[in-house]
C-alpha cells in the first residue's frame, strides 16, 4: 500500500491550519477571561465606594442642617454668657441654660463636637486667624467664633486672635 503524497501534504497543512486555529481560540478565550476578570474587579471596586459613599451620606448629610443651627446656637451661647449678675439665678435663665446643654448634647449625638481653641496652638486646618495681637507666637489667645467638626470632618473653622511672638511686657519695656 502506497500513500499518497498528496493527501498526506493536505491533511499536514490540515493539522497546522487547526493548531494555529486552536492556538487564536485559546488566546482570545484567555483575553475574555482576563477581560471578565477585570470588569469583575471594577465592579467590585464600584460596588465598595457606593457604600462608602452611602456611609458619608448618612453621616454627613445633616451637615447643611447643622451649619444652618450653629449660628442660634451661637446666639444663646452669648446671651448665657452676657446675663446680668442680678438675673443669675433667675429660673427663667436657668430654664434657657438647660434648654442649650439639651440642644448641645443632641448635636454631640449627632457627631458634632466643638474644635479646641483657646491655649492652643494655631492648625489652620481647623482655625482661622482673624488678627493678631501680643502674646505667645501661634498660640490661640481668644476664640471669636466658635469651630465645630462633624465626627471627622471640620463643618465650621474657629475664628480666633492668634498671638504674633511679642509680650506685652517686652512691648512696654521698649
Amino acid at each position: 500500500m502506497e500513500e499518497n503524497p498528496e493527501i498526506s501534504q493536505n491533511e499536514a497543512v490540515t493539522d497546522g491550519d487547526l493548531q494555529k486555529s486552536l492556538e487564536v481560540a485559546q488566546k482570545q478565550a484567555e483575553d475574555y477571561l482576563n477581560s471578565w476578570k477585570r470588569a469583575q474587579a471594577d465592579y467590585v471596586n464600584l460596588r465598595r465606594q457606593c457604600d462608602l459613599e452611602k456611609q458619608d451620606t448618612a453621616r454627613f448629610g445633616n451637615s447643611q442642617v447643622l451649619l444652618a443651627i450653629l449660628p442660634a446656637l451661637d446666639d444663646i451661647d452669648r446671651a448665657l454668657e452676657n446675663v446680668p449678675a442680678e438675673l443669675k439665678g433667675n429660673g427663667w435663665v436657668e430654664g434657657i441654660r438647660l434648654i442649650a446643654r439639651k440642644l448641645q448634647s443632641n448635636l454631640e449625638a449627632q457627631g458634632l463636637k466643638p474644635v479646641k481653641a483657646v491655649g492652643e496652638l494655631f492648625n489652620p486646618h481647623v482655625h482661622e486667624a482673624c488678627t493678631h495681637q501680643n502674646g505667645p507666637e501661634g498660640m490661640i489667645l481668644t476664640e471669636v467664633q466658635k469651630g465645630y467638626m462633624l465626627h471627622d470632618r471640620l463643618l465650621r473653622p474657629s475664628i480666633v486672635i492668634v498671638g504674633n511672638g511679642e509680650l506685652c511686657e517686652n512691648k512696654e519695656g521698649k
